[in-house]
This record gives C-alpha cells, sequence and structure tokens, in this order.
C-alpha cells in the first residue's frame, strides 16, 4: 500500500447513479416492448435480433477482458488510467451469461443444424458430430465458465499485483495473464465459430475468429476511452492524464482501427480471390440488396475516419476528439455485428425490424447498469507514487 494512492468517486457518484438508473429502466421498458414482440412478429425476429445485440454487449465484456489481460502483460502507463474501466467491463461477464439463456430457447429458429427437419442435408450430417444441440450447449458453458474464471482471477490477481509492485507477485500475474489471454482467443476462435458461422454451415474461413477478436478488442478500449474523459474530470485521474499518456492512448486506437481493416480486408481478399462458391456466397449476401451501404459505413466510420483524424499528433492528445471517435466505433461495433447475422437470415435483400433496434437498447441498457454499478464500487485509478525526477521524464522526451 506504500506505493499505491487509492482515491474514491464520490464526487461522481450521484452522476454515475443517474446513468445507472436511466440504463437501467431504459433496458427494462425496451425488455419488455422487445418481450412483446415476440408474441406480435413471432419467434424468428425475436431471436434474430436478440443474437445480433447478445454479440454486440458480448463483445464489449469480452474485449475489456482482452485488453486488460494485454495491458497485465505487457504492462506501461497507458493502461493504468483504464484499468478500473476495463475491470469494470469484465466483471459484467456474469449478465452476459445470463443473457445467454434465451438464446437456448431460441436455437430452431436460429440455426439449421438444430432443426431436426434439416439434419437430411448432406453437410449438415456431415457436421453432426459437433453441430449439435447437446454438445454445443456443453460448449457454451465451458466457454462462460473460463472467462467468469479469467473476470474473477484477473480482478483477484491484478489487486494483489499492485499492492506488490516489485515482488514476485506481480511476475507471476504477469505469466497468469499470458495464459489467461491464449485461454480468451482460443475460446472465442470457436465461440464464433458456433454462435456466428454456423448460422451459414456451409461457410468456411480460417480467419474468422481473428477477425472477431479483433473487433471485440478494439471495441473494450473504445469503451475506455468513452468513458475516461467523464472520469478524468476527478482526481487522482487528473494528475494522471497527461499529454503523453492521451498520446499513447490515440495511438493504440489508430493502431486497432487499423489493424481490424487488414483483418478484413485479408479475409475479403483470400476468399474473393479463391472464388470458391460456398465461401463466395457468404460476401454475395452481404454486398448486394442494401447491406453495402452498412458495410461501407462501417468502413467509413470505424476506418477511414478514425485514421484521417488520429494522423496529426495533436488530435491523439485531445481527449474529446478520442471519446467522440471511440463512440462512433462503439455504434459501429453493433453495425458490424448486425451486417454480419442478418444476411444469414435475409441474403441479397436488406431488412431491419423494429426489434433489431430495440434489441440492443434493451441489452445495452441492461449491461450499462451493471458496468456502472461496478464502475462505482471500485476506486477509479491505482496512482504509482513517482518520484520528481521521473514524473516528466518521458513528456520532455517527447516534447510535452
Amino acid at each position: 500500500m506504500s506505493d499505491l494512492i487509492y482515491e474514491s468517486v464520490e464526487r461522481l457518484e450521484p452522476a454515475l447513479q443517474r446513468v445507472r438508473r436511466t440504463g437501467l429502466v431504459a433496458g427494462l421498458l425496451a425488455s419488455a416492448l422487445l418481450a412483446a414482440g415476440y408474441f406480435i412478429s413471432g419467434p424468428q425476429p425475436f431471436f434474430q435480433a436478440y443474437l445480433t445485440a447478445f454479440l454486440w454487449i458480448l463483445g464489449l465484456a469480452l474485449g475489456c477482458l482482452g485488453v486488460g489481460l494485454l495491458h497485465y502483460l505487457v504492462g506501461g502507463r497507458w493502461g493504468i488510467a483504464l484499468r478500473r474501466v476495463l475491470e469494470a467491463g469484465y466483471k459484467t461477464i456474469w449478465l452476459v451469461a445470463l443473457l445467454f439463456i434465451p438464446i437456448i430457447f431460441g436455437l430452431p429458429f436460429l440455426y439449421r443444424w438444430a432443426n431436426p427437419a434439416e439434419m437430411s442435408t448432406d453437410i449438415l450430417q456431415h457436421k453432426a458430430a459437433y453441430l449439435n444441440t447437446p454438445f454445443f450447449l456443453l460448449r457454451a458453458l465451458v466457454y462462460f465458465l473460463i472467462w467468469i474464471g479469467l473476470a474473477w482471477v484477473a480482478g483477484r490477481w491484478a489487486q494483489r499485483a499492485e499492492y506488490n509492485v516489485e515482488s514476485p507477485v506481480r511476475r507471476t500475474f504477469q505469466r497468469l495473464s499470458a495464459l489467461g489471454f491464449l485461454a480468451y482467443t482460443l475460446t472465442m476462435t470457436f465461440a464464433s465459430v458456433d454462435w456466428i458461422m454456423s448460422l451459414e454451415v456451409e461457410w468456411l474461413s480460417s480467419v474468422f475468429g481473428l477477425l472477431v477478436i479483433t473487433g471485440q478488442l478494439l471495441g473494450g478500449f473504445a469503451l475506455g476511452l468513452a468513458v475516461l474523459p467523464y472520469l478524468a474530470r476527478e482526481r487522482p485521474l487528473t494528475e494522471m492524464m497527461t499529454p503523453l499518456v492521451f498520446r499513447d492512448l490515440g495511438a493504440f486506437l489508430l493502431s486497432g482501427v487499423i489493424f481490424w481493416a487488414y483483418i478484413a480486408y485479408s479475409q475479403f481478399v483470400i476468399i474473393w480471390s479463391g472464388n470458391i462458391p460456398r465461401e463466395v456466397l457468404w460476401y454475395l449476401s452481404r454486398v448486394t440488396g442494401g447491406w453495402l451501404v452498412v458495410q461501407l459505413i462501417v468502413i467509413v466510420v470505424q476506418f477511414v475516419l478514425p485514421f484521417l483524424i488520429l494522423l496529426p499528433l495533436s488530435t491523439k492528445r485531445s481527449p474529446r476528439i478520442l471519446a467522440f471517435l471511440a463512440i462512433l466505433i462503439l455504434l459501429m461495433r453493433l453495425f458490424e455485428t448486425f451486417w454480419t447475422v442478418a444476411p444469414a437470415f435475409h441474403p441479397a435483400r436488406f431488412s431491419i425490424d423494429w426489434m433489431d433496434l430495440v434489441a440492443p437498447v434493451a441489452l445495452g441498457g441492461l449491461w450499462a447498469a451493471a458496468f456502472v454499478w461496478h464502475l462505482s464500487r471500485t476506486p477509479q485509478a491505482a496512482l504509482i507514487r513517482r518520484r520528481p525526477a521521473e514524473l516528466n521524464r518521458g513528456e520532455k522526451q517527447a516534447g510535452y
């Protein structure tokens, strides 16, 4: 405790309570409306909209876990300010696990392999050993147990490592973070196959899991940047958020959008140049009938706009610009998820149901309430007591 200073967020608590209440009320009202839609429009559009919203909030929670484990592994001042936000994010995985329960009842409406009438096709019979309801649910249980376990271990060991900065505890935690990040990437790769790729069992892509994980990490990092300027109004973050820290955060955000664009483009080029019908058809159904417009919006807002804005050094140091771009990226994560999932049910024809708009509000509101609740229960920053000679060394070298 001698090297760390913990400060509460009592001044921000009233505002956080308002956000939490707003999210909870919006989530409950939208959930009631969504439940009514099940009986009004039928189970098919209900579960389609629900799956998209679920995958969106799952990406935010696991993105926080992935970025948190990555920072615990490599260290750096850039992640110290984000640490509490990331912890609040991945501590909501228990809620995401509960929100997965409705999908269990919607399997026959979402996946062909879960419908006995569809199992007569050759490709489904070939994959029946893997794509079947009992094994699917068993794998989902394993995924959530691993993710919840990683979140619990990360929260406990992160605190121990902060109290023992120079001790072997920190080095042990770094090794645990490496194993944890590996477990996260492996489980999410299989989960992306189970929950997204199996919507269209004919389609194959060896890059898709990496693309999903990259999007989740980008979303988790964007969530931290969206919340951080608000928290930085009060101590101790006001003392930590120097121009050098914001520059590093802006550089990481720029690197994230570039890497996401690279993986997405690589998958497209490999599949398109291969010209294998069962693979190319996946893209054909997403670039015709209006779906191309959604993809172009994602490309422009999630890559082109941040790339152009973050190139100058001055914009990387602006918390308002970073927060603005982060909010746009969070919205684009929903757009991209919708573009990935919805064409499986409406190929080559753009279609959006009113429940596609209500479901993200329902699940997002409930998730936001849990996120803010965890955020308000923990100190917002662990400040390492720095000696004056070391405090500004990096900033002087950078010209600040």
